[in-house]
Order: C-alpha cells, then sequence, then structure tokens
C-alpha cells in the first residue's frame, strides 16, 4: 500500500514538473491547483500540518507585530532580549572573545552553546558560517524584513530534524500572505557612537495562481571604542586583565659578552605612556620592574559593520494539485576594521639564519637587537645608566638580547602601518541560499520534494608579525626591497625597526608627546608593513539538502479521531574548503625563515609557520554526507489526550544513530492542559572536528603563562564519535480568560559532548603553581609533548611557547530548569487594551562530569549555574533571566514598558585564587579589586508606536532608560560581552509606510 502511494507520488511530482503529456491527459479531470485545499503551513517541532499539535511543545511564538511593539530590533537584540537564549555570541562581542566573529550573531538555546541549537528558515536548513575556531549559523544573514514569526522550540528535536537539534530548534518563517509595499527606517543615537541606522522594505503581490514575496535589508553599526566607556577603563589593580606585563616600551635583556646578562625595563616607559610596577614582577629579574600595557585601549566594544540581505520568494500553482515554490536570500556583512593591539606578543622566535649566526653574546631563538641599531644607541645616549651592573660599554658594542624578557615590537606608539593607531583587521561574511521545491495532493494524502543549497563564505584576518622580517629589521635589514643575504644594515633600502622608547612621538591614546622621542630613529610606516603578513584565512561552507516527505491520514481511527502520519526522508552533504595565503599555508611556508622546510624533518620538527604569533594552516577541502529517514505519528487517544511518536534514523560519517521522541498534551479541561516529552537526541561531529589536518590558532589567557595570552594551535579528531542526550519537558498550561500562563519543567543530559580541548586546563595540570611543576613526571609525558617550549626545555610558565589541542569528546553535562511565561490582553475600559507579559527561565542545575585530557584529569567535575565560568568551556551562566512587560493601546497609540533581568554571577576563579591573588611587581598584600561576585543587570525599554493617517507609522524607543552600566567583572573588558550590554542608554526613531 505504501509503495503504491509512493510511487502514484513521485508520478504526480514528474508530472507538475514536466508536464508529461501522458500523465495529463490521465489526470485531465483535476481541478487546478487554484481551488484545492493545499496550504502551505509551517509548523516548528512537527512534520505533521496540525498546528494544534503544537500545544505538547515549548514553543514559544514572536510574531512580526510583537516585533513592532519593541521598536524593530535587530536580529542581535532579539536574541539577547529572550530569557532561554544563553550567554551568545551575539555580534558585539569583542574581538578577544568572539575568536573572529566580529558582526555575526548566534543562538545558544539552554545554555548549551550555539552548535546544539538548529536553525531553520523556512523549516529548512542553513549553512553554518566557520571563522577562527567557531562555527555558527549567523542570524544576521537572515532577512528579517520577510519574516513574519519566529518559532523557538525549546525542546530536543533530533527526532524530527536530526542532528543538532540537541538543545532546541529556532525557526524564522516568511510573510506568506503579504500584499502590498512596505518601506521602513530607524536610527540609534549612541552616546560616544555614530550611531545605529536601517533601512528595509518588503513588497508582496498575489495572483490567481502565483504569489510573490520580496525583501531587502540595510543595517549599519557604527564603531564604539573601548576608551568611549569608563566602565571598560580600569587600572591594573582593578582589572590586570585588561593590562599586559609584555610591553612596549618593554623589558630587554642585555648580554655584554663575557661579563654576563643584566635584565633592564625601557627607561622611558612612564615618559612614552606606560606605567611601571614598583616591584619586579614574578619571573622577571629583580633589576627590572614591568613597564604595564593597557592594551584594551586600543580596542573596540563594537565595531563598524555594514550588513545587508536580499531575499525573494515565489509560490505558483500548477496543474494536477500541485504547487511550485521557491525561495533565495543573499546577504553580506563587511566589518572593514577590527581594532585590536597595535601588535602581539612574541610567541615564535628566530633561527641562527635571520639571527645571523650564534656568538658575540647573542642566543639562538632569540630576537638580537645589535648595538648599531639606532634606537638603541639613542636609549643608551638619553639613559646611561639603563645598564645595571656597569655594563654600558658592553652593551653599547654587543647589543640587547631577549632571553626572557617582556616585551612586544609596538604598544604605546601605536601602529605606523595602519592609522598610527591600533591593529586593523577585517571580517567579510556572505551567505545565500536558494530552495526550491513542490507540494502537491494525491487524495487525502500531501507530498512535497524540497531540493536546497547554500553557501557562506569567512574572509576574517588577524594581521601579524612575521618573526624573521622582524628579527631582520631589528639588525638593520629591513624592507620590502632589501636584501638581508647582500644588503647593508641600514644602508639603502635596508632599514632599521626600533623597538625602544626613543622611536615613540607620542602615546597614541592620549596624544601627549614623548619628551624623549628621537626623529631619527622613528619607524619607517613602509617597513613596519613590510613586517606584518595578512593571516587571512578564508572558509567557504556549502550545504546541500534534498528533502521528500509524504504526510497524511492513515485511515485509521482512535477514540480521540483519525490517526495522521507523515514519512519522509533527507540527505545532506556539507563541504568546507579552506583556503589561505601563502604566508598563513604550511604547504609553502611552513618554517620560522620563509622559503625554509628545516623545521619539518628531525626530531625537533615544528612546522608552526613563520609568524611571532599565530601558527600556519594547512589548506584543506573535506566533505560529509548524512542520510536520515524519518516517520511521525499523531495519535488522539482520546479526545483530550493527543500524543505524538516521531522516529529518525540517520546515517553518517561516525557512525548510525536512531533518535525516538514521545509527546503527549491532555487537556481535561477547557482551560488546563498537561504536557510532556522525552527524547533521544544526537549531534554529528562536524566534517571540520573530524579534520585533523585543519589547524586554528586562537589566543586564550593562561594563568600558567602569568596570565599572558597564549596561542593555542586547535586540530581535528578523526576519532571522534556523536555526542548524545536525552531531553524531557513537563508543563503545565492555564488558559483562565484573556490569559494564558505556562510553567515548564525541562532536563537535558548530555553524554560525549563534541567539544575542544582546554588549553589553559593542560597548562595548569602541568604547571599546577609557580612554584610546582611536573615537567619530566611520566604520567604527564603526552601532556608535556603538547606543549612547544621557547628554550626547548619544560621548564616555567614563562617559557610556554605555543599549545596543541584537539577535538575531543568531552565531559558529560546534566542541565535542568524551570521555563514561566504568561501573557494578558483584553479590553480594560473605553477602548484600552491592556497587553502583559513576562517570560523567564530559571536554572536549576547545570552540572558538568571531570573533563580527562590524555588520560589525566584536567578539569575536575564542577557546577556551572550561577557562575561566570570563564576559562571552563561553558559561556556564562545566570540562574535567572527574566523579561516583563506591560503595554497598553487605545486607537492609533501603542505603549510598552519593558523590564530585562539577568541574574548576577559568581567568578569561580576567586574560589581558586587564580583572581584575586597577589598582583606580580606589587607590594605583599596588594591584590586585585572587585569583580569576583559580578551584579545583577537590570535595565528598562520604553517603546511608542503611533499610527498616522495615509498608513504611516512612527516608533520611539528609549533602551535602557537609566543608563545601567554592565556589572564589574574581571576580564578583557571589565564586563560579560556574552550577557551584558555596553551600549548604555539608546535613543531610537523609525517611522514605516504602507501602500
Amino acid at each position: 500500500m505504501r509503495a503504491n502511494t509512493l510511487r502514484h507520488s513521485i508520478h504526480f511530482i514528474l508530472v507538475g514538473a514536466f508536464g508529461l503529456s501522458e500523465a495529463s491527459t490521465a489526470l485531465a479531470q483535476q481541478p487546478p491547483m487554484s481551488t484545492v485545499a493545499l496550504e502551505e503551513i509551517v509548523v516548528t517541532g512537527t512534520h505533521l500540518r496540525d498546528p494544534s499539535l503544537q500545544a505538547a511543545l515549548p514553543v514559544a511564538t514572536i510574531t512580526a507585530d510583537d516585533l513592532a511593539k519593541l521598536g524593530t530590533p535587530s536580529n542581535t537584540e532579539l536574541i539577547k532580549s529572550l530569557p532561554a537564549i544563553g550567554a551568545t555570541i551575539a555580534g558585539d562581542a569583542n574581538p578577544l572573545q568572539a575568536s573572529r566573529v566580529e558582526g555575526a550573531s548566534s543562538i545558544n538555546l539552554r545554555g548549551l552553546g550555539n552548535a546544539r541549537t538548529l536553525v531553520l528558515f523556512n523549516g529548512v536548513r542553513i549553512p553554518t558560517m566557520s571563522s577562527g575556531t567557531q562555527t555558527l549559523i549567523d542570524i544576521n544573514s537572515l532577512p528579517m524584513a520577510a519574516v513574519d514569526r519566529v518559532d523557538i522550540l525549546k525542546d530536543g528535536a533530533a527526532a524530527t530534524y536530526g542532528s543538532d537539534a540537541i538543545a532546541g530548534v529556532v525557526n524564522f518563517i516568511t510573510r506568506r500572505d503579504f500584499t502590498g509595499v512596505d518601506l521602513g527606517a530607524d536610527y540609534s543615537f549612541i552616546k560616544g557612537s555614530g550611531g545605529d541606522y536601517t533601512a528595509r522594505a518588503l513588497a508582496g503581490w498575489s495572483g490567481e495562481s502565483t504569489h510573490f514575496l520580496g525583501a531587502i535589508g540595510f543595517q549599519h553599526r557604527s564603531e564604539l571604542q573601548a576608551l568611549d566607556r569608563s566602565f571598560a577603563n580600569r587600572s591594573y589593580v582593578e582589572n590586570p586583565f585588561a593590562w599586559s606585563t609584555f610591553g612596549n616600551p618593554g623589558v630587554y635583556q642585555a648580554s655584554p659578552g663575557t661579563v654576563g646578562s643584566t635584565t633592564i625595563t625601557d627607561p622611558g616607559c612612564v615618559d612614552a605612556g606606560g606605567t611601571l610596577t614598583p616591584l619586579p614582577s614574578v619571573g622577571v629579574p629583580a633589576t627590572a620592574a614591568n613597564c604595564l600595557l593597557h592594551f584594551t585601549q586600543f580596542d573596540n566594544l563594537v565595531e563598524e559593520q555594514n550588513s545587508y540581505q536580499i531575499y525573494g520568494e515565489l509560490w505558483q500553482d500548477l496543474a494536477f494539485n500541485t504547487k511550485f515554490h521557491m525561495e533565495a536570500f543573499y546577504s553580506n556583512t563587511d566589518v572593514p576594521h577590527v581594532a585590536s593591539t597595535p601588535s602581539a606578543t612574541l610567541a615564535q622566535f628566530p633561527t641562527t639564519t635571520s639571527t645571523g649566526g650564534v656568538g658575540g653574546g647573542r642566543i639562538a631563538g632569540r630576537y638580537f637587537i645589535p648595538a648599531s641599531n639606532p634606537g638603541l644607541i639613542a636609549l643608551l645616549a638619553q639613559y646611561p645608566g639603563a645598564i645595571a651592573g656597569g655594563n654600558l660599554t658592553a652593551a653599547q658594542t654587543t647589543g640587547i638580547n631577549n632571553a626572557t624578557a617582556a616585551w612586544r615590537p609596538l604598544g604605546w606608539g601605536g601602529n605606523a602601518a595602519y592609522d598610527g593607531f591600533a591593529n586593523l583587521d577585517h571580517r567579510k561574511y556572505e551567505s545565500w541560499r536558494t530552495s526550491a521545491g513542490f507540494d502537491g495532493l494525491l487524495g487525502p494524502t500531501s507530498w512535497s520534494v524540497t531540493g536546497t543549497y547554500g553557501e557562506t563564505k569567512a574572509d576574517s584576518s588577524a594581521a601579524d608579525i612575521l618573526a624573521s622580517r622582524l628579527e631582520y629589521a631589528l639588525r638593520g635589514l629591513g624592507g620590502p626591497n632589501c636584501d638581508p643575504t647582500t644588503g647593508t644594515p641600514g644602508v639603502g633600502a635596508c632599514g632599521y625597526f626600533n623597538p625602544f622608547s626613543t622611536g615613540i612621538a607620542a602615546n597614541a591614546v592620549t596624544g601627549v608627546a614623548n619628551p624623549h622621542y628621537v626623529a631619527s630613529t622613528a619607524n619607517d610606516p613602509a617597513l613596519v608593513a613590510w613586517m606584518f603578513g595578512p593571516d587571512n584565512p578564508v572558509v567557504k561552507t556549502q550545504l546541500t539538502v534534498v528533502d521528500a516527505q509524504i504526510n497524511g491520514d492513515l485511515g485509521l481511527k482512535l477514540p480521540g479521531g483519525a490517526i495522521n502520519w507523515a514519512v519522509g526522508a533527507q540527505y545532506r552533504k556539507t563541504k568546507v574548503d579552506v583556503s589561505v595565503d601563502d604566508f598563513l599555508n604550511l604547504n609553502i611556508t611552513p618554517c620560522i625563515d620563509i622559503g625554509s622546510t628545516a623545521c619539518t624533518t628531525g626530531p625537533t620538527a615544528a612546522p608552526n609557520g613563520p609568524y611571532a604569533f599565530y601558527g600556519g594552516i594547512t589548506p584543506t577541502i573535506t566533505s560529509q554526507s548524512i542520510s536520515s529517514a524519518y516517520v511521525e505519528f499523531s495519535l488522539p487517544i482520546l479526545d483530550s489526550l493527543i500524543a505524538q511518536v516521531a522516529g529518525r534514523y540517520e546515517h553518517h560519517d561516525a557512525g548510525d544513530t536512531s533518535n525516538p521522541k514521545l509527546s503527549l498534551s491532555w487537556n481535561p479541561l477547557e482551560w488546563f492542559a498537561l504536557r510532556g516529552s522525552i527524547g533521544s537526541n544526537y549531534r554529528a561531529p562536524t566534517v571540520t572536528q573530524l579534520d585533523d589536518q585543519t589547524k586554528v590558532t586562537v589566543a586564550q589567557i593562561s594563568a600558567a603563562a602569568n596570565n599572558q595570552r597564549v596561542p593555542f594551535d586547535t586540530y581535528g579528531n578523526a576519532s571522534l564519535k556523536p555526542e548524545t542526550a536525552t531531553t524531557y519537558n513537563v508543563g503545565l498550561v492555564f488558559k483562565p480568560p484573556h490569559t494564558k500562563i505556562s510553567i515548564d519543567y525541562w532536563s537535558y543530559r548530555l553524554k560525549d559532548q563534541l567539544t575542544t580541548e582546554n588549553g589553559p586546563a593542560i597548562l595548569n595540570a602541568l604547571f599546577p603553581s609557580s612554584s610546582v611543576n611536573h615537567c619530566g613526571d611520566p604520567a604527564y609525558t603526552e601532556l608535556q609533548a603538547r606543549i612547544t617550549f621557547i628554550n626547548g626545555t619544560c621548564s616555567g610558565g614563562a617559557n610556554i611557547g605555543r599549545v596543541r589541542i584537539e577535538s575531543a569528546n568531552g565531559a558529560p553535562i546534566d542541565t535542568s530548569g524551570i521555563d514561566l511565561a504568561a501573557r494578558f490582553s483584553a479590553e480594560i475600559f473605553a477602548g484600552v487594551k491592556l497587553d502583559a507579559g513576562v517570560d523567564g527561565t530559571y536554572i536549576l542545575t547545570y552540572d558538568v562530569g571531570a573533563t580527562q585530557t590524555l588520560g589525566l584529569t584536567t578539569i575536575p567535575a564542577f557546577s556551572a549555574v550561577g557562575n561566570l565560568n570563564f576559562g571552563l568551556g561553558v559561556l556564562s551562566l545566570p540562574k535567572w533571566r527574566a523579561s516583563m512587560f506591560v503595554g497598553a493601546e487605545k486607537s492609533i497609540h501603542a505603549f510598552r514598558w519593558v523590564v530585562n533581568y539577568i541574574d548576577g554571577m559568581h567568578d569561580q576563579r576567586a574560589d581558586t585564587r587564580t583572581i584575586g591573588a597577589q598582583l606580580g611587581g606589587y607590594p605583599a598584600g596588594t591584590a586585585a579589586l572587585g569583580g569576583f561576585d559580578i551584579g545583577s543587570f537590570l535595565t528598562h525599554d520604553i517603546h511608542y508606536l503611533l499610527s498616522l493617517p495615509h498608513d504611516y507609522t512612527v516608533s520611539a524607543t528609549v533602551t535602557n532608560v537609566f543608563d545601567r552600566a554592565p556589572p564589574f567583572a574581571q576580564i578583557t573588558y571589565s564586563y560579560d560581552a556574552f550577557t551584558a550590554n555596553p551600549l548604555g542608554r539608546i535613543f531610537k526613531v523609525g517611522i514605516k509606510k504602507s501602500f
């Protein structure tokens, strides 16, 4: 029987698609499609075409009307306002925490990570975007101008949608019934910024058998510097995480031949804008204090962004009860300048080739600054007492060699290669997707076949200094037209790089002139630009999806009615193409010395590329295919009791999985219902996670490395297995007059989570304190082998060069909580409609098991709920998040007051003295101040909507009415960018015209 139905369905598809004359004759008696009730219904959480079935599921819906009454928020603003969505990368995250995805926004249901939330557009998948170490669905790419509603399924849905739907599903659904034209624009005033503005247009047309919808949107965000917010500019004693002991001016080691070595601090530190520690810091010889660099003052809290989206959708009735549907969108996001510290710290060092050999006080594999460097000559002339121990003459004849020193090439003087201020990178994301298919009726059975293809491309740079070029420039052999093998230092096309305070004309942040600047030693911008390579990977992701489904009445009845069913199949293929520039390409430039391959062989082989901080990448093209089949039944056991049973089988690279789900809805009273569900869920390893040839480098702060940023080289792992989860949901729904209240208890039990090894935790395991390490301990041999040490020997944290980490199956997670949603809407008097509601999520538990790396416990089991969780692989997790509103409407006026609440958090690092401990370089008893308990974030918003004659609508919004600053946290920008907002009070006005 089913084979017959399927055969006839395929036959009808061919008829509709190609108009085969033989079938046309046989079916000539069928009425045209325009007279057949084949309504396109998108129901989130089920394949059955009955919206009432959502009663069994915890689905929240945000309509276009809701969005209008909230001042038409951006995708980023919408996502950050929803309590069920945890800490997330949301467009305004800063560069050091966003991992090369500035300008993109993701969704993180239940705090389980954005990769576990499936995002759909009209019920169909969207290709992921990969940049840096992040792979996500960028919701900023979606054409919100065309969206009618957003459905949020807060329950595991692998049985319905397959892999990635562990935490739930967010489905953006377009306005299928819109006709006419809407034009809209708005502007937001943000203190210290040029403001944000958007424009959008929507057009819809319906004929006798055709419907078309088109939309275009544009969004601009202005740059907001960290300097423009006082809360992000704190002293070193308040927040040392915003400062670096690796500064410029910096700390260097003089190597005066046989006399000995002396570490010095650039004596122009304070005059150039730096801050001296009163005492030497830990790990720095007693003769040298550190010159601190407040590196975040060069950064932005929000980068300038320009985005646009174009969307089109066509529905066409055909003969033989068939309808053709096609939709397509294209989006482009450009972040032209991502500002960061003028240069990174130095994690890789030159070979004897670029240092010019060993001897004369030089040390192999260190940056050597010869006595002939004009900057050094000027420094020693102005500060003859800079070299302690009477070694001035030897230093003048030999030079300075950095052995254990704390410096970076550029700092307080800015980066002359760009705008004289920050190091500037870029991000550019492109995304497009097209989907087309046929829907039809065959008696009581409907069928559909859809094909979807989409691509994303992420072009992201992280300009970095080339280690050998830096060394050549220090020796006077730098410049784009200098041949270091034949050139003469400082002569003709060959120039010197001055890393000292004598080359700093003024503090780039404050503009205060440096009184000891020597103009003749200033750095040539062309020379500085030559030292930098582009570090510009481009990742293109392609997604192909083919869906086929049959949906109908089984022909059997239960006491509550007919059994409905759906059966279908899906094929998905993902292809990832990683391309890089020549310097970043390990196949072309594997070694420090450009053009050399010496580092690729031998027992000390280290093909990490030529950059001083970031590692190289091997370009790859990888693909992954997943095929699946699914079935779903609606079982009306009684009039008041409906069961939904769903099951899905998927075959993928990491194995086969079968996932069932049972949902129940019991409605014993008209005003009361009970719902519940239990399901098995899974997520397959991505093609990138399985690829052990791909390497991406990300910088993270490590306590074991004196709270400095360490480059962690991230590799895939071909032996990964899927992660699995069991999800539960039990809810009560009350519907008294004019009111709906729902209370849901939810639980997720996740095993074998797909994650990345925690690099700082690996270092902490090997170096548990400044005085204790496990170097040479047989139990730590594999762990030690993951680390590249600056001098080749396992010793203290200051000797850490870079660390290899891999994709892994991590610790189990057990989380549960309660959702509360209530809505009241009624006319209360004289035509005034009152609308009020509350939406809140309370997390009861979020327990993470012990993390094992190479047989060792690197992170003990812990509870994440209520904590900042910095460095633990879980994002910020406040216990409470809630949003409440009261609105009133009358005639042409609509007013809404919204209160947003995010609960306070504890920084668990204070419990282990990772923060709040003795500050290096300061007198005994000096510890960082505050930020251990992060306060709650309570903000108020006001929205007003005015409908005017001739179909004009004007809106006015004040966000964060009382200009509340985000709570202080001891992290880079002194606030948690994943939960709080740095913008302050925002005034927004908008206008819409309908035709």
